[in-house]
This record gives C-alpha cells, structure tokens and sequence, in this order.
C-alpha cells in the first residue's frame, strides 16, 4: 500500500441507509471512535443528541423516530437537572408601569414571538428564510409558505437522494448540506469481501471496481461500475436528458427563451432547433439560452395602399396589415461532459411573438425616411402641349389670331415604394414586404388664353381673348406691329406659351425715299421725292429737308399731295458752294411727319470744274461744271482714262473704286445667363470697318473733234467704309428674324427656370424647446439654353455673321416661407396649413414645445424666375426633455476580476445610457444598469509564489513522489480609472454626465497552474499546466502537488552470504547515500491575461523507497533456485538457506532486488554451510480419509550424524519448549539409516481444525532440530 493514499472517509450517513448499512454488517462502515458521541447537530427548534451510529442502537435516541429526534422541541428539563415545569416558554409579555397591556401587531397584549425571538408579521421565517409570519392569532405568529430542508439538512435542492445507490457497492452521502458524493457503501452481502487494501482505495468514490490481485500483487482500481461510463480517469453516472426544457410561447418578439434543469456532472450544453444543432454552450450555468433566430413573426398580408390623385396633386394613403407570431419550432437539449454526450430532452415547442407596428417608410430616391399614414407623392404635374400661333398682316380691321392646337396630357406615371416596419423587440425592428404602387396626376381642364406685347422688349400683357381661333380688333390702325402669343393654364399643370408671333393690321404708314440722284449745283440742289407707300389715310404732304453742315436748323420744302401723286420735285436754294448738305425726304399727315433714309451729297464749289459730290461706300459721285463747246469729257481715275461722258451730262458715278469692307470677327454677340425676369437680353456691338480706297480723278473736256481742252484740277476722295442698314436674329433654328436697326434684342420667350424643392431635414431633432427644419436640399434651376445668332445687313448689300451665343432664363435667391398642419393630421386642402411668420432655409418652431404636439410641416419656396414649389410634407413633434443627470453611480473596486461593474439609480425620463471610461466612450445605447466592463485595464498577474519541494533527509521526503508546497504571490489589482454615465431620453437629448466614479478590476483570478522541471538549474525548461485535480489544499493558503514522474531514489544494493551449522544465513541492506537524483522546479500562476512571474527554483528529489520486492537465488550451472520471494520491510532483511549443501562445499547466491516499477538492482555472494544438525522439511499438510497427515523429509548428515531419529509433533513443540518430554512422539523412531528421506506422520483425529503443529527431530544424544515450518490442520 503506498504511503500517500488517503483512507476512506467516514461520512454522516442519513437515517435510512444508516439502518440499512446496520441490518446487513451490524456496523455502519465506522468504528466507535469515529463518531463523537456527544456531539450536537442543529433542528428547528433546539438541539438534539447525536449518537453513535456504528451500533445502530443509539440512532436518533432510544426509542424514538428520526422524524421525532428532528422535531424535539426545546428540553423539558432544566439546567440544574430540575423536573418540567408548567411554564410556557412562548409566554414572554411583560405589563407596563400602569397594569395595562399594549396591543400587538396581531391585536392581542402580548408580545409577539417566534422560534425563541421577539417577531413582527412580515418577517421571513423557516429554516431557509422562505417563508412569511402571519398572525395566526390575536398573540401568535405562524410561518407561512416555508419550505422544508432537503435530507442534508440545506436549502438547496440536491441532485441526487442520499441513500440513493451510485455504483453496486457505493451510495450517495450528504457532503455538507447542500451537495452529496458517491462513497463505498455496504449495500449487500456481495460487498462485505471489501478488503483494508480495497477499502483504503477508495475505488467506489471514484466508480471503479476493485481488484485484489494473488498476493504479493496490491489491490488496484479497475474498470467502472456496469451502471458508471469513462469520463478520462473518472466514472460517472452517464448523462442523463435535461428535464424540464421549457420554451416561451410568444412571451418576446425578438427572441425564444429556453430553459431547462439540471443534469449532474454536465459542463455544458448543445441545443437543437429541430434537426439542427444551432449552439452549444461552454459552462453549465445558467441553464437558459435565447434563441434570435428562431422565425421571426411577420405582417400576415400585404400593406393597405390607396391613392387619391387629381390635376394638382397624389395622396397615397397606408393602411398596416395585421401581424402574426413566428412559426412555430421544436427544440431540445442535450448534456455535455468533455466529450461525452448525454440523450436530447424531450422536444419544447416555443416561437416569437407576432411583432407590432412601429412605422410607415417610403423610398426617398437614396434611402428610406419615415412617413405618415398619409402622404404627398411627388409625381409629374400634368403637361400642356401647344402648336404654332400665327398673326395676319394684311388685314386692315383687325389681326387674325390661330393657334395650330392645344392639348393636355396626364403626368407622367411615378413609382412610390412604401413598406410598413415591424418592431420585433426593444432595440431591432424589421421591415415588410416593400409594395410599388403607380401614381399619376389626371390632366384637369385647359384654359387658352391670348396675350399681346409692343417690340421689341414690351412685357406681354393679356388681351382677354380665348380660343385656337380670335380677332384682336384693338391693334393699332397705323400698323403698327404687335407680337402674339398664346398661353394655357390648367390646376395643377405648368402654365404652357407658345413661340411669340409678329402681326400687323395692313401698313398704314407712308414710306418716302429719293428717287435717283440729287442734282447738285453749286448754291442749289434739286432732288425727286418719290412716295412709295401712300398709306392710310394717305400722305397729305410731301417734303425735303436740307441739313447744311454747320448750320443749327435743317431747311424744309413741303407740297401738298393729290390723289395720283407719287413723285414731286423739290428744290432748296441758297446752299453754301462746296458745303456738305443731308437730304431727308418726308411724308406728313395731320396726325405726324414719316421721314424717309437721308442722303448726304457735296455741293459743287463756286467756280470749280471737277469735284467729288459724294462718296460711299460702294460709289463715288462725280459732278463738274459745263465747258463751252465740249461735246464729251474724258474722266481719269489716277491719271488712267476710265469713263467718257457725252454732253451735256455733268455728273459719274465712279462704282469701280475699291469699296470698304468691314473687319473679321469685329462683330460680337452676348446673350444673358443671369437675368430672372424670364427674359434672354442679347447684346451686340457695331462692327469695325475700313475705308476702300483713296484715288485722284481729272476731267478732260473734248470737242466734236475730239480735240482735248484744259485738264481740270485733280480732286481726291476716299471711299466710304460700309456701315450697317438693318440686323436680322435666328433663335435656336429658326428663320432669320428683322429686327430693325437696333443694337439690343429681349427674348420674352425662354424656357422659364424652376425650384426644384427637396425634402425637409430634421435639425437638431434632441432639441425640447423647439422642432428645427432645413429646406437645405432646395434649389433654383434654369431654363433650358437656347442659342441666338446675329446677322448684320450692310449698306454695300453684304451680310455679316457672328458666331452662336447660348442665353437661358435664370432662377433668382431663393425664399423660403413656412406652413404649419393646424392638427395632427396630413392636411387636405390649404385651409388647413397655417403660415408662419419665419422665413430662411431653416426653420427654428417654438410654438410646440409646451405639449409635444406632433404636426406637419411644409416649405414654400419662391424666386424670381420661377413658379413657386412645395416641399413634400413632414411629420414631427418636440423631442422629449433632457433627462435627469445620472446619481448614484458606483463602480465595484479592486473586487472582481472580469472587469468593473457599474451601477446606478434609474430616474424618470432616461431611456438610454452612454458609458465614459476616463472621458472615452466605451457603450453607448444601453437601456439600463447594471453594465460590466470587461474591457477595464487588466489586472497584472499575482507575483512570484514562494516554493518549497521535498528531498532525501529532511524527514518529509516520499518515495513515490516529489511534494511541491507553494504559496501564492502577492494579489495586484488592476489600474484605477473613473467613469462616468450620461443618460439620455427616448430622443437622444443627452443630460450632463454624472459625478465620476472610480473602479478597478481585483486581483486576476488564479486560473490555473505551471509547473517547470529540469535536472539543470541553469536550464530554462518549458512550463507545462497541472491539471486543476491534481492541486491539493495544504491549509494556510498554501497548495501542493506531487510529481510522480520525478527521479527516482536508486540505491544500491550490499548482499552478504555467512555459513552456519543450520544453513548459509544471507543479509541484504540498500546504501540510502547512493542514488540520490534531484530536480529543480518552479512555479507560475494562470490567469485569464496570461502568466504571472515564476517562483525561485526549489531542488526536490525522492526518499529511499519504504518497500522493496525481493527475490533470492541459489545459482547453479544447471539452473537458479528461487529462495526467496517478497517484499522488504525495511529495505534490508535476511534469509537462511536450511537447504545449502551439507557437505559443506561453498554455494552462490544472487539477489535481484526491485526498489520501484522497471528498475532493478543485483548483487552476489557465496558461502558454505559450517558444521550443523540434521535438517527436517516439511513440505504439506495432506488431507486423509480419516482425518489428516503431515508429508515431509529429513536430511540427516548433519555432524556428527545422529545414531537414532525420532519424530514428533504436537502444539508448539519445539518453539515455546525445545526440550519438551518425547511422549509425543509417533511412529517414527528407528536407528538411522543413510537414504533415510521422506515420512508420512498421520494426523491426530482429536485435533480440532485450526490449531498449529510442529515437528521435531529428536536424536538419541545432540540438540533437538526443529522442523521449518508449521501447518495448519485442515
């Protein structure tokens, strides 16, 4: 038996097996020292006697039941040991000073007690606190609703029943009052051959059979018990189905809860969601688990839609459709033990609850936003489509207006994507089916109107005429022109313009020009006037007006008209010689003057021949003085004849001079981006042009001989440089457009820009006082561009182009003016939206914060340039008020090791909960306390154990293992930080933080331990971790373990062999100072954040082994003779070999000695038998028919050899009186003889069985020889 097991316990056994165990062996397993006889144990309402429970008759008293033992109440005999006494020990009241008695609780005068103690109603009672006193009258208390203490005697429920078998020959023991172990137990004849060996094993607490091996072999623990299973070293009971599994019904939307019993020896859990293993769970407690993907419940049918749509705009209306449970799904549970599984539990059906209602959404284009059960979808506005208009121009009563149709389509056809939310649990919700519905405003009724503008840049104005088909009898008579447009309006739709016509009632107007050229003289001029356009009423009057240069007044001629006349001659005289003169015709009637082009000529100088009357552009005039007798003049351009003219003509048109010409890319074109009256302003600058050419002319006057006369003197003029007489525009593509002599053009008639009004953005939503709304996302858009080009008409009858411009109508700031839902409802109509006096893009409301109603909110957004434009309406209400700061908060310190847990006073008005770890956020969004960080700063790990390790010579030493004893090192908590907790209401508005409070992580819990071995303590050897089993209490905070696997003490072995008369005596003896092997060990702590620091190395070793199995030889050529065959203790011994040669020749001996498993020690020696007596052996105890008889041998050369032999037996002969009388002596007495050898002594019938014999070899002179040996009679 090795020397560090432990022997069986001896444990309190309950009542029942106590009897049991009684009834079988006549002890309970211990003996009467084990128990204190007069101990005390605890009841309800005393004490009671303890008695010896190994006799079985002291059990609970003499005489009574263990139920009355437990039940005693308080001793009915004094301390001094006086008799009973008629007082009633529940009588405590005491009257006051006055003899009257105060009313208790209950209504009596007495004071109230209970189980020996004053006691109100209210209290907790019972032995597990679990009940509550009651008045069970007007002076008595009563316990109500206690529950009972389980067989040990504790609160808790056990999980097994004391008593209850848990191997074949082991029951379950109360271990303390709470917990029960599996102990040897007597629990049948088949257990009483349990032997000290077995017993001291311990084997059935550990579920295993022990098995007794043929001597010398120990006893060992072998398999389990039938009804245990392998668990690694151990057995255990085989797992049984968790009981009880239960699993919510519709309890949670977000989840299934399971719970479920225990089951002993599991250490975890593995649970099923039907035929899927969907977790497994690492630790045994607590026995529940959520379940969040068990199916969700859903919206039974799809969303309610309806839309309402007319010209102006689309309402969709939501209906939520109910909701429904999850479906339902079975679940079971099995037990885990490392890799032991038990069976599933019986299945539990559970499944979510149907969710509710949280909101409406809609797509916004980029994500979904809220909505109301009711909403404004944006949808295309109906869309007017107009053809030309066309105006007349040859009518004299009025201008014809047409418009080539009208028409009005619906909007185009918009998407809405709406879907309802589902909330499925405080923090997740969960969207349904999204639906797409299609939204189109219907076209309401169109409207044709017409209006009328004065060119070029007039606004229109209407003109109260409607229809495809109207006459404007109101345009002016004189024909002057007017543009024309129609225009068609309809709810809802954007007001549609067709492209602007010119039209006119037929001219009216006289035109007048000059008719030829003038005929200049040299004081006086004629020129023709011609009327070209009489118009209506006809011109009464034609005239010339002659504008002298340097004269301040032009000079007029006016003649009346007749019916028929279209030209008249007018003459102006009196003209300054060679000055330059404007002539502008003209036509008058009552009413006005309508002035024709003017023309500019040179008069003739006085005296002059050649001169130059006038020069333009294209042609130069040149005008001389009649020369008497000449039939023709010869002209010279730069002294190069080019033109001969006959008399009496004395005037040229010189049109082969080089003309001007207007210089490239001189022209310029601009038209407006910025302007936000609707209009395009296109701009242009006159074009550069240069002069033609410069030439010198003479004049030769020729006879009808063609005999020349006097040149003239040379005149010189330059040729005009081309200037412009008209401009024509082309929008887009367009047919040129006249437009007169101007030099700026307005285009009326742009695509106007439009508001494109976005969606209202909630600001600042934690804001209480207020409802705070951006229109940020609004803005103006231009109209479309649209591409102008200019031509310019020269008065050389050459054209100029520029290049395209691009104009467009802009959009004016934006100004945003508010309105307000006059109720909680979406409004229908505009009445029901109240204008707000703010304005801007955002929009700060006031006027809710005292009751939190909730309302819309829309923004109209105006600028110049466009139509006015709604955002989508907007629900909203003012958040809830800041909440209280948090109080209370405290922060545990220095006491757990999974981090810091915080806790701290709940107030009305706080509905979220933000962390701060020294000012850093760490949670945010919890909805409560209490909240542990386990991210807090980690504990370091405990310092250095301090160690101590056993080794050969210090009394303490094992033979089978090393003993390491450590204490461990000093705790360290972790770092002290402060947190601090800010709360928040249902909207987020945060109130300030709370006062700080500090924490701290404990000391990092001891996970485990390391161990390190090396035979070098320079080495650095691994650590490897001890198994939690194998650390053993050693009192004091101090732990052990034992290193079986340590060197082994080896000694040597010392065999001497000494020759006797009787034989050859042999001794062995093992060296304790040989062998001696130590190792250095050292320590270290686990902990959850690693390592702690390693001990200071401890040298330890083992002592000397306390047995030794022996075996002893004789050794001979032939063979080995085993001698002897045992154990050793101590660890040296001897033997005689009675057997060695007689004839004193020398024998060999070897000895094989085993000190522990796979090592062996050898040693030799050799000796002879001195001088000695004769030998007897005996070999066996035969049984006969009538009784028995002892077989043996005798050797008789002892020296001297003996003369005559004699046997004998009887009780101890030969050991307690070797000279005892031969009288019992038998059969056995005749001289010796050599060869004399084997005998058969018969047995004594009158022997009872049991008794020792002996033999002795009595010679006839010499010491008597006793036999080796004594046999038990059979």
């Amino acid at each position: 038996m090795l020397a560090f097991m432990t022997t069986a316990r001896c444990r309190a056994v309950p009542l029942a097996l106590a009897l049991a165990v009684v009834a079988v062996s006549g002890s309970a397993g211990c003996s009467g020292g084990d128990v204190d006889r007069g101990s005390t144990a605890p009841t309800d309402s005393g004490v009671r006697s303890s008695g010896n429970m190994s006799g079985g008759s002291d059990v609970a008293g003499s005489g009574e039941s263990a139920e009355d033992a437990t039940r005693t109440g308080p001793s009915s005999v004094d301390a001094t040991g006086g008799e009973d006494t008629d007082a009633d020990p529940g009588d405590t009241s005491v009257p006051d000073a006055t003899g009257t008695e105060p009313l208790n609780a209950c209504g009596g005068t007495q004071l109230l007690v209970h189980a020996g103690r004053e006691a109100s109603p209210g209290e907790s009672c019972g032995p597990c606190e679990d009940g509550e006193l009651v008045c069970g009258g007007p002076d008595l208390l009563e316990c109500d609703g206690a529950g009972d203490l389980n067989t040990c005697g504790g609160c808790a429920p056990l999980d097994e029943e004391p008593g209850d078998p848990c191997g074949p020959c082991a029951a379950w023991f109360c271990d303390g009052v709470d917990e029960v172990t599996c102990e040897p137990a007597l629990l049948g004849p088949e257990c009483e051959d349990i032997s000290g060996e077995c017993e001291a094993l311990r084997c059935a607490s550990i579920g295993r059979r022990c098995i007794e091996e043929e001597p010398p072999l120990e006893a060992r623990c072998g398999d389990c018990f039938p009804t245990l299973e392998e668990s690694g070293e151990r057995c255990l009971l085989p797992l049984r189905p968790p009981p009880d599994l239960r699993a919510t019904e519709g309890a949670h939307a977000d989840r299934v809860e399971l719970t479920w019993g225990s089951v002993r020896d599991a250490t975890g859990w593995a649970i099923y969601r039907g035929e899927e293993r969907v977790a497994e769970l690492e630790e045994a407690e607590p026995r529940q688990w959520a379940d969040e993907g068990a199916p969700a419940g859903t919206f039974a049918g799809a969303l309610g839609v309806s839309v309402e749509a007319t010209s102006v705009l689309a309402r969709v209306s939501l209906t939520a459709p109910e909701t429904v449970a999850g479906a339902p799904v079975t679940y079971r549970v099995r037990a885990l033990e490392g890799e032991r599984e038990g069976p599933v539990s019986e299945e539990a059906t559970g499944y979510r609850s149907a969710p509710t209602f949280a909101r409406f959404e809609r797509w916004s284009g980029q994500s979904w936003v809220s909505t109301g059960p009711s909403f404004t979808a944006s949808a295309p506005a109906p869309r007017i489509t107009l053809g030309d208009a066309s105006a007349s121009t040859d009518r004299e009563d009025a201008v014809a207006l047409t418009l080539a149709g009208a028409e009005i389509e619906d909007g185009e056809p918009a998407e809405v994507r709406v879907r309802a939310v589902a909330r499925i649990g405080p923090d997740h919700v969960a969207p349904g089916p999204e639906r797409t519905v299609s939204v189109r405003r219907p076209a309401g009724s169109l409207l044709l109107s017409w209006e009328r503008s004065v060119p070029p840049d007039d606004p229109f104005l209407p003109l109260g005429l409607s229809g495809t088909a109207v006459e404007d009898t109101s345009a002016p008579a004189d024909g002057s022109p007017r543009r024309y447009r129609a225009c068609g309006t309809s709810p809802g739709a954007a007001t549609a313009c067709s492209a602007p016509v010119e039209g006119r009632r037929q001219s009216t107007d006289p035109r007048v020009a000059l008719a030829g050229e003038p005929d200049v003289g040299v004081r006086s001029l004629t020129a023709m006037v011609e009327l070209t356009e009489p118009g209506r009423p006809r011109a009464e009057r034609l005239g010339l007006c002659a504008a002298v240069e340097g004269e301040d007044e032009p000079r007029c001629r006016t003649f009346p008209t007749s019916t028929d006349t279209m030209q008249i001659e007018i003459g102006i005289e009196d003209l300054p010689p060679g000055g330059l003169v404007a002539l502008t015709p003209f036509a008058e009637r009552s009413d006005r003057r309508f002035s024709g082009p003017t023309t500019t000529v040179r008069m003739r100088p006085d005296g002059a021949g050649l001169f130059v009357a006038n020069a333009t552009s294209t042609h130069v005039l040149l005008v001389w003085s009649p020369v008497a007798g000449a039939a023709r003049y010869r002209i010279l351009r730069d002294g190069v004849p080019v033109a001969t003219v006959s008399a009496p003509n004395t005037s040229w048109v010189d049109s082969g001079v080089e003309r001007g010409s207007v210089i490239p890319d001189s022209l310029e074109l601009t038209a407006s981006d910025d302007r936000t009256d609707g209009t395009v302003v296109v701009a242009w600058n006159l074009p550069s042009a240069q002069p033609g050419g410069l030439y010198t002319w003479r004049l030769i006057p020729l006879n009808a001989d063609d005999v020349p006369g006097e040149l003239t003197e040379d005149v010189t003029a330059m040729v005009e440089a081309p200037r412009v007489d008209a401009w024509q525009l082309a929008i887009d593509d367009a047919d040129w457009l006249n437009i007169g002599a101007r030099n700026v053009f307005r285009d009326f008639f742009p695509e106007s820009g439009r508001i494109e009004p976005g969606e209202l953005a909630r600001l600042e939503p934690e804001r209480f006082d207020a409802v705070v709304w951006s229109a940020a996302e609004a803005e103006g858009v231009p109209g479309s561009p649209r591409s102008y080009r200019l031509r310019a008409l020269m008065n050389d009858d050459s054209t100029v182009e520029t290049e395209p411009a691009t104009g467009r109508a802009a959009v004016g700031p934006l100004t945003v003016a508010w309105e307000r839902s006059t109720g909680p409802d979406l409004p229908e109509d505009d009445e029901e939206w109240v204008r707000l006096e703010d304005e801007g893009v955002v929009l700060e409301d006031t006027d809710l914060a005292s009751d939190r109603a909730l309302r819309w909110w829309r923004a109209r957004v105006s600028a110049a340039g466009a139509a006015d434009a709604f955002t989508p309406a907007v629900a909203g209400r003012p958040a809830a008020p800041p909440p209280p700061p948090v109080t209370g908060l405290v922060a545990t310190l220095d006491t757990r090791d999974d981090g810091v847990l915080l806790d701290w006073a709940v107030q009305d008005g706080q509905a979220r909960y933000d962390i701060l770890r020294e000012g850093v956020p760490i949670a945010t969004d919890l909805t409560g306390p209490p909240f542990l960080d386990v991210d807090a700063p980690a504990s370091p790990a405990p310092g250095a154990p301090v160690l101590s390790a056993t080794r050969p010579g210090d009394g303490n030493a094992l033979a089978e293992a090393v003993r390491l004893t450590w204490t461990p090192g000093e705790p360290v908590p972790g770092d002290r930080v402060d947190y601090t907790v800010i709360a928040r209401n249902e909207d987020g508005l945060a109130a300030p933080a709370s006062e700080p409070a500090t924490g701290a992580r404990g000391p990092a819990a001891i996970t485990g331990w390391e161990v390190s071995r090396t035979d070098d303590p320079n080495d650095e050897p691994a650590f490897v971790p001890l198994a939690e089993d194998d650390v053993g209490d050693d009192g004091d905070e101090a732990l052990t373990w034992l290193d079986t696997e340590a060197p082994r003490h080896d000694p040597e072995i010392a065999l001497s062999a000494v020759g006797e008369p009787g034989g050859v005596r042999l001794e062995w003896a093992a060296d304790p100072n040989t062998g001696v092997r130590v190792a250095h060990y050292r320590v270290r702590a686990l902990t959850a954040s690693g390592a702690g620091d390693a001990s200071p190395s401890a040298e330890g070793g083992r002592a000397l082994p306390d047995a030794m199995t022996v075996e002893l030889f004789r050794t001979h050529s032939d063979g080995d003779t085993l001698l002897f065959e045992g154990t050793a203790e101590p660890l040296d011994g001897g033997y005689v070999d009675g057997l060695a040669r007689i004839d004193g020749a020398p024998e060999s001996y070897s000895i094989r000695v085993t000190p522990q498993e796979a090592l062996t020690r050898d040693a030799t020696a050799t000796a002879a038998r001195a001088a000695h007596d004769p030998v007897v052996l005996l070999e066996a105890a035969l049984p006969t028919g009538d009784g028995w008889a002892i077989e043996g041998s005798i050797t008789l050369p002892g020296t001297p050899a003996p003369a005559r032999v004699r046997l004998c037996f009887g009780n101890n002969i030969g050991q307690s009186n070797p000279n005892s009388p031969t009288s019992a002596c038998f059969l056995y007495d005749r001289p010796w003889q050599a060869g004399d050898g084997s005998f058969v002594l018969p047995g004594d019938p009158d022997r009872s069985s049991g008794e020792s014999f002996g033999v002795t070899l009595r010679p006839e002179e010499g010491n008597l020889v006793y036999a080796s040996g004594t046999f038990t009679v059979p």
